[in-house]
């Protein structure tokens, strides 16, 4: 499971709670695409939640549930040398 908490503040140009939490949806979404491997998967829809909103800023809670491929090293001089 990944769970990331992004801080996003607001600029004089107020941007709408539900933007912020849709960008911080697709911020992990694009991290995801770069994270995961070809054999792994995302288990459960991507949630944003705002946990905290005071004056100009947004705390933003995303959490996604991945199973990812875990494999034994390969064999090769650096893990061969102690035996």
């Amino acid at each position: 499971m990944i769970r990331e908490a992004l801080e996003v503040s607001t600029r004089a140009e107020p941007v709408p709670v539900e933007v912020l939490t849709e960008r911080a949806r697709a911020a992990m979404e694009r991290r995801l695409a770069w994270i995961l491997g070809p054999n792994d998967r995302v288990l459960a829809p991507i949630r944003a939640e705002v946990v905290q909103q005071d004056g100009g800023y947004v705390g933003i809670l995303v959490t996604v549930e991945t199973l990812e491929e875990v494999s034994a090293p390969l064999e090769g001089p650096m893990l061969t040398m102690g035996r």
